[in-house]
């Protein structure tokens, strides 16, 4: 019985007692004096009564107190709910989760916090649990800053007339849960979907396109000499590049179409929506990956850097589910290695003849990779001869003695080696081959003069130890670096003309020729050119082959040899073979010239050879 109760109760039976007392007695007056101790003692009991109530009531307060003071403490929240969803009592812990102070939140409404569900949602749900007793559930309040407060809720019903409920904040869970769904499913570095959502993508779209009746394509993109990117100026340069790609990717597919990254430098398309007509939906794929291919050909600035890139894209079609996720991504990429074969930057769609050049081109670099350490390979030099016929050098070309296909020009294999970076030692190779043939002509009369020309690669001109590597090879041959000549592509120039113009003069200072090969195919920048340190320009065979012919040739020639000259720079002539063609050449001012009018490209004993005997 609660203490109050006893109190009330004994001043009822001391009042009852008192009562009694006077009724019985037969004198009108009473003597109080006999009945003084007990008088005295019932009052003490009544007061000890009072006195223990109290205590108790303050104990009661104090432990009030007390709770409400942890539960304004935690940082978990507390409210009491009328069954409309109006705040009965709130703690401080929810006041801080949603900025408010404790007036502002008793003044307002559950509803005016809540993102997810609209008022009659939340008074039916309200409803539903003052009925079942108790209810958890997750959902989203509005921070007084706008932000989003994920909250985890057990709410309890209490006799049906109000809510209590305690509530978690677990915006930080759930943040790292969708952090880890992004790791999963996106790639880190462009935000891309990834190859396991790429998969899932894919599936998805054969459903549709199977229920829809429409066609779809996957398109494979990679980029063009992208390791020299990372090699050259390093990977962080080659990260920010790759987002700059995917950004510009993005913005030319169609709104509902797929730009997934699969690794590396390479992208998937996922082209949905297309004509259920093969040749309708050949066109529309062609169509956005050709609006890529452009994009793409734009510079991209990364720090104090410009770079220019390229992609080869490879078109796989389907249509419904006649193909599954890893058939199409393996035709789209053979497709896309065509285009690579074809002389990159291009577009290709897939031909089931494609698998049997793929498979012999897989088995060539297979084979390239032991053609080095077997010495299979072989050096060849085409002579070098000015307008009489005099013998000023050679350029130094390379061979391939296959064993079971024969003798291979660079055309049949370079791009192998290039692709799987073979082209590093070949190159290495080549070049200290070209130091060790000048630096034994360097002592003879005959040859001392003789100046040699090496091909260069963009990826071995572009590694960091290039120009101390080919420094010790001149210390070491001990000949006139003059002598030899690097022959650098005008696509490289054109891909990374500041490194490029940068790494040429380092080695221009250490007193080696510098040549542009294969002029006029590549549409050089003219600033670049008249930065760069060079002593030849190479005119692209394509330009010779029918110059008595074509006038335009004709014209480009004349340009090339008037700006060369006006430049201080010797012409080269590629690919004369007819008497015709040098006369033209001699004629407007070009003084020096390779083909096979003069001589084919002949191996390094029948050269000499053929010096010996007299030229």
């Amino acid at each position: 019985m609660p203490l109050t109760t006893a109190a009330g109760l004994a001043v009822f039976v001391v009042l009852t007692q008192l009562l009694v007392m006077g009724a019985v007695s037969s004198p009108p007056r009473v003597d109080w004096s006999e009945h003084l101790p007990a008088l005295t003692a019932i009052c003490l009991g009544c007061f000890l009564a009072l006195a223990i109530s109290l205590l108790a009531v303050l104990r009661l307060r104090e432990r009030a107190s007390n709770a409400e003071k942890a539960l304004d403490s935690t940082n978990d929240g507390y409210w009491v709910l009328s069954p409309t969803g109006a705040f009965m009592d709130v703690n401080q812990g929810y006041c801080r989760m949603m900025g408010y102070t404790r007036t502002e939140v008793m003044s307002m409404s559950i509803a005016d916090f809540e993102a997810v569900a609209k008022t009659e949602q939340i008074q039916a749900q309200i409803r539903g649990i003052l009925k079942s007793g108790q209810q958890t559930f997750e959902t989203r309040h509005r921070h007084r800053n706008g932000d989003w407060v994920d909250l985890e809720i057990t709410a309890t019903g209490m006799g049906g007339r109000y809510l209590v409920a305690l509530l978690r904040n677990v915006s930080d869970r759930r943040l790292s849960d969708r952090k880890i769904h992004h790791l999963a499913f996106f790639d880190e570095l462009t935000g891309l979907p990834n190859r396991r959502l790429l998969q899932d993508r894919i599936e998805q779209a054969l459903v549709s396109s199977s229920r829809g009746g429409f066609g779809g394509a996957i398109v494979f993109v990679d980029l063009d000499n992208f390791k020299l990117v990372n090699d050259s100026c390093g990977h962080a340069a080659g990260d920010a590049l790759l987002v700059k790609v995917s950004e510009c990717l993005r913005g030319c597919v169609r709104l509902g179409d797929t730009v997934a990254r699969q690794g590396g430098d390479e992208f998937v398309l996922v082209l949905e929506g297309l004509s259920a007509d093969p040749a309708q939906a050949a066109l529309q794929a062609e169509s956005i990956a050709e609006k890529c291919r452009r994009g793409l050909e734009q510079s991209f600035s990364v720090g104090a850097s410009e770079f220019f890139v390229s992609a080869s894209f490879g078109v796989a079609l389907f249509f419904g589910s006649d193909s599954n996720f890893g058939v199409l991504l393996q035709r789209a990429d053979t497709a896309m290695y065509q285009a690579k074969f074809g002389g990159r930057n291009r577009v290709v769609f897939f031909e089931p003849e494609m698998q049997r050049n793929l498979a012999a081109r897989t088995q060539l670099e297979s084979d390239l990779r032991h053609a080095l350490s077997d010495k299979q390979l072989v050096l060849y030099l085409q002579p070098m001869v000015n307008s009489p016929g005099q013998l000023l050098g050679a350029e130094m070309l390379l061979r391939w003695q296959h064993p079971q296909r024969g003798l291979l020009t660079p055309g049949d294999f370079i791009f192998a080696a290039e692709e799987t970076g073979l082209i590093l030692p070949i190159g290495a190779w080549v070049l200290e081959s070209a130091c060790r043939q000048l630096a034994s002509w360097k002592d003879q009369a005959s040859t001392r003069h003789l100046r040699l020309a090496v091909n260069v690669s963009a990826l071995q001109f572009m590694q960091p130890d290039f120009v101390d590597r080919l420094r010790d090879l001149l210390v070491l041959g001990a000949f006139d670096p003059s002598k030899l000549t690097l022959e650098l592509s005008e696509r490289l120039v054109n891909k990374e003309p500041e490194l490029v113009i940068a790494k040429v003069q380092q080695a221009q200072a250490l007193g080696v020729s510098i040549a542009m090969d294969n002029f006029g195919a590549g549409l050089s920048s003219l600033t670049n050119l008249r930065r760069l340190p060079l002593r030849q320009l190479k005119i692209d065979q394509s330009f010779i082959r029918n110059l008595a012919d074509d006038p335009n040739d004709m014209i480009v020639v004349q340009t090339i040899i008037a700006m060369a000259t006006a430049l201080g720079l010797e012409v080269v002539a590629e690919g004369v073979e007819s008497e015709a063609n040098r006369a033209i050449l001699e004629h407007n001012g070009c003084a020096a010239y390779q083909g096979y009018l003069f001589s084919r490209p002949l191996p390094l004993a029948e050269f000499e050879s053929k010096m010996r005997n007299g030229w």
